[in-house]
């Protein structure tokens, strides 16, 4: 498709509506990542957000935000380096408090390292299925040893705060441990949800935003009402569609596109037109 009819494409499916995206890594995709599809190229990011800001140009309105999960040190080093340049963006990082403050990794970057050890991908995904504890999850010594390695670094406390005071980017809790919620006790869930959102607020100020680990499918609306008890701030699942201006309320369930980094500048394009035209 011509660049410009895809250009055109996005801006009919979007309208007035705000779109959020999701990524995670900012590093070239590999087939040996832990988690498919979760890096996107450097390149591809700037050409993305470069294209979606074309649809409407001279807005005024900060209609578009750029989010990452989980706290990478290459997605902080980004948005570090991109605020300025993409001022009419909002940047999101959703970090797990904990993690940040203890340089504990990810299981998926545990099956990374299986697999660049000779593992095949099968075997190593056992390594995610380890028994969930929202208390001893972080003090495991093989995810604390995954932040001295740079192909896994999270983005210290420090580093994050210093982004947060930047004018067009926020912090959000993504919980300590980053376990599907679906698969906690609901007394365990509420403590995970706690524990993290002390942490947060203890690390770094008040909690405007939350985004579920996994996205939708991993909570329900069990783990919505032990959220809104804790305060009205902005809640993000990842269902693939726009939303109105008007729907971004105090603790409103707002929706996030997850972008596949394999999918390139104009592959997203198009996921981002025909998902919007649905919805």
């Amino acid at each position: 498709m011509p660049w410009r009819l895809l250009r055109s494409s996005v801006e009919a499916a979007l309208g007035d509506r705000h779109l959020a995206l999701t990524f995670h890594r900012v590093k070239p995709p590999s087939d040996g990542d832990g988690a498919p599809g979760m890096a996107i190229r450097e390149q591809d990011l700037d050409g993305l957000v470069d294209a979606l800001l074309a649809t409407r140009r001279g807005s005024g309105e900060r209609w578009l935000s750029v989010t990452f999960d989980d706290g990478y040190e290459d997605a902080a080093a980004w948005v570090d380096s991109r605020a300025s340049r993409f001022a009419e963006v909002e940047f999101i990082l959703f970090v797990c408090p904990e993690k940040a403050e203890v340089g504990a990794g990810f299981r998926w970057d545990l099956t990374e390292v299986a697999m660049r050890g000779g593992a095949d991908r099968r075997q190593a995904e056992r390594l995610q299925s380890a028994p969930r504890d929202v208390d001893a999850e972080n003090a495991r010594e093989d995810l604390r040893r995954l932040g001295a390695d740079p192909g896994f670094r999270l983005a210290s406390v420090e580093r994050l705060r210093a982004l947060a005071a930047r004018p067009n980017v926020s912090l959000g809790n993504h919980t300590n441990c980053h376990f599907e919620m679906v698969e906690l006790e609901p007394a365990l869930a509420q403590r995970e949800l706690d524990r993290s959102h002390a942490a947060f607020q203890r690390l770094f100020g008040p909690q405007r935003h939350f985004a579920f680990p996994f996205g939708h499918r991993f909570f329900d609306e069990r783990h919505l009402a032990m959220l809104r008890a804790q305060g009205d701030f902005l809640v993000w699942g990842t269902r693939q569609r726009p939303f109105a201006a008007a729907d971004r309320a105090g603790g409103a369930l707002l929706s996030r596109f997850v972008v596949d980094g394999r999918w390139g500048v104009r592959g997203a394009l198009g996921a981002i037109a025909g998902r919007s035209a649905l919805a």
